[in-house]
């Protein structure tokens, strides 16, 4: 009998300052020792979704609005974990960015971009939606368990 599916685990915060993403690591500390991840796999969610949240609370209220909505679910399988990123921030897709050319040097490569095209280097899949009341971003990484911790 194929094991049952096990309902995503859900972060939810407001969005409003920097700091609250100290709970997103407490957060990913806790799935990863329950689930057993090796330590690369939990590295490159946490990586991933620091960025994107960041630019989510740094550039997706630029009315400075609140209360703001942002929700993470963590879906993890025997052999990859989903991820879903949700507000109610204005629409905008960072996958439609042009990847910044990585081979220019630092002084002449312009600001910005850099953190999501790391993102869809380190992810299998990353899809935007747009909600009705914000945007959707969905992650997926597959990994496989060994007795080392390499994913």
């Amino acid at each position: 009998m194929a094991d049952q599916a096990r309902e995503a685990d859900v972060l939810k915060f407001p969005g409003e300052e920097l700091e609250e993403l100290d709970e997103l690591h407490r957060f990913f500390g806790r799935l990863s020792r329950r689930e057993k991840w090796p330590d690369r796999l939990t590295n490159d969610l946490l990586l991933c979704c620091e960025e994107l949240l960041t630019n989510t609370i740094l550039y997706g209220y630029p009315d400075g609005r609140t209360p703001r909505s942002i929700e993470l679910q963590v879906a993890a399988g025997p052999d990859s974990v989903t991820v879903t990123l949700s507000d109610d921030a204005m629409p905008y897709n960072p996958l439609q960015r042009s990847d910044p050319d990585v081979t220019l040097g630092v002084e002449d490569r312009p600001i910005g971009g850099l953190g999501v095209y790391f993102v869809k280097q380190i992810m299998d899949e990353v899809r935007y939606e747009q909600t009705g009341t914000g945007n959707r971003l969905v992650l997926r990484k597959s990994f496989v368990r060994t007795g080392g911790e390499q994913a």
